[in-house]
């Protein structure tokens, strides 16, 4: 999702978040580059209630004969 690649001695990312992912973010990642820190907004995310009905939605269409 973040689409990390190693670069020489630096780390690249070329985030592609879902929807239902607002923010996602990982801290300290170590390699060459020493330690860096990589964080991909997605400014359209769905809210926590789009989620959640869209998830029940999908699970009562399965269960429906």
């Amino acid at each position: 999702m973040l689409g990390l690649e190693p670069e020489g001695d630096s780390l690249s990312s070329a985030p592609v978040l879902p929807r239902s992912i607002g923010l996602l973010a990982l801290h300290g990642i170590p390699g060459r580059w020493g330690h860096a820190d990589v964080t991909a907004e997605r400014e359209d995310a769905a809210s926590i209630e789009e989620v959640a009905r869209d998830w029940f939605a999908e699970r009562s269409a399965a269960i429906q004969p």
